[in-house]
């Protein structure tokens, strides 16, 4: 990869989300003393589906990007900088399937223990039942910087995949994450779910190693991902949508 090549990528038809400068201007700390890592609550920035929160707000359309805290939507693609990767359990139990009546919320911030029932290891909820899809699932987190501040992207069931592809071509380079900007866009998908057409959507990211960030921008970055991993590391790390229909909540089927 050259250094022009890098240097000079192709305009991008999308809504662009990352600062131009962060991190320039020295921040007044002036009663933040006792502010620590583990207070972090991160907003949210998530798809707008049929069964959102956000599509009771103005200006809410299927398929954009909802960031919470900034109360903001955006069209898809969004061009953000992701900072940090933590992983995550939710089980929700499906109203609608009878075998699930029983079970209660389950949280897990680390998806190693969770809010109900402990040890997300030997709990059996996240095991497949023959075709049926287990009730609890696992999510990658990514907590983003855009221009509106910090906001996490929770990457669960039908984009866990598209998770999975960003996080092997990262591993797989000498790069911290914030050393690029990622690319995420929106897929609408209909599936016929017990006679009827069902639309979901599902996210896709893409790491576009053609351009580069300011340094003061990866600087801010640097800095936020270690208040992050301090965070999560004690399970502490929370985001805005914990306990809210948007906490990947799989659709009622």
């Amino acid at each position: 990869m050259t250094k022009n090549e890098i240097t000079t990528p192709a305009p991008f038809e999308g809504t662009n989300l990352i600062p131009a400068e962060f991190g320039t201007q020295p921040v007044d700390t002036t009663g933040r003393e006792h502010i620590r890592a583990t207070d972090l609550v991160v907003p949210v920035l998530s798809v707008v589906t049929g069964t959102s929160e956000a599509m009771k707000k103005d200006g809410a359309k299927l398929g954009y990007f909802y960031q919470s805290g900034a109360d903001l939507f955006f069209k898809p693609p969004i061009k953000v900088l992701v900072v940090a990767h933590t992983r995550s359990r939710a089980l929700f139990p499906n109203v609608n399937n009878p075998s699930q009546h029983d079970l209660k919320v389950c949280l897990s911030r680390d998806g190693v223990n969770g809010s109900e029932y402990g040890s997300c290891e030997s709990c059996g909820h996240k095991e497949w039942n023959g075709k049926e899809p287990p009730p609890c699932s696992e999510a990658h987190n990514f907590t983003v910087i855009t221009e509106h501040g910090p906001a996490m992207m929770r990457f669960a069931r039908t984009s866990f995949k598209a998770a999975r592809n960003f996080l092997t071509t990262w591993n797989l380079s000498p790069y911290p994450l914030w050393q690029f900007p990622a690319v995420v866009w929106v897929q609408a998908q209909t599936k016929d779910i017990k006679g009827k057409q069902q639309t979901y959507y599902t996210m896709e990211i893409n790491w576009n190693r053609k351009e580069l960030v300011s340094d003061s921008v990866k600087a801010a970055a640097k800095t936020l991902h270690e208040q992050i991993m301090a965070s999560y590391d004690r399970g502490q790390f929370a985001a805005a949508d914990e306990g809210s229909v948007d906490y990947d909540r799989p659709p009622e089927l």
